[in-house]
């Protein structure tokens, strides 16, 4: 009886000891990245001398943050702005806006970009993701 008890006294004694060298695993900390969205607006033709040349076209840029678990949206940044179109400047020399969005935590959020144009009752528009793998986004309006 007596060996028994010593053996389980042992026993429970280098469980102990066992035990006490294990460290709590703790989750790593998300890592949080900056990212830029850049937004690039631009005629795809010259329209000075068109008869369209004094209408006015209405440019909107976005970007929201959405948390992926309450899918709760934060605006980052938010912008309309009209231009005429003979204002407009052609691809090769774009108004170009860039946006930094900082401490993105890929895991927790996601990033939206919106983009779109009017002229009259014509236009288009719509929102795309930001890739979870890219740090630089580049978005064209064009008109």
């Amino acid at each position: 009886m007596k060996t028994k008890l010593t053996l389980t006294c042992a026993i429970a004694a280098l469980a102990a000891l066992a035990s006490c060298g294990k460290k709590d695993e703790v989750a790593p900390k998300p890592i949080a990245v900056d990212k830029t969205v850049e937004f690039k607006v631009f005629a795809s033709k010259d329209y000075s001398k068109s008869y369209q040349a004094d209408d006015e076209v209405r440019i909107y840029l976005s970007i929201r943050r959405r948390n992926k678990k309450t899918l709760e949206s934060t605006v980052v940044f938010d912008t309309t702005f009209y231009k005429k179109l003979k204002e407009l400047p052609l691809e090769s020399n774009p108004i170009t806006i860039n946006k930094k969005i900082s401490n993105v935590i890929v895991e927790d959020e996601w990033v939206d970009i919106g983009s779109g144009a009017r002229v009259g009752g014509f236009g288009y528009g719509g929102t795309q993701p930001f890739p979870e793998d890219e740090t630089v986004k580049s978005i064209e309006v064009e008109w």
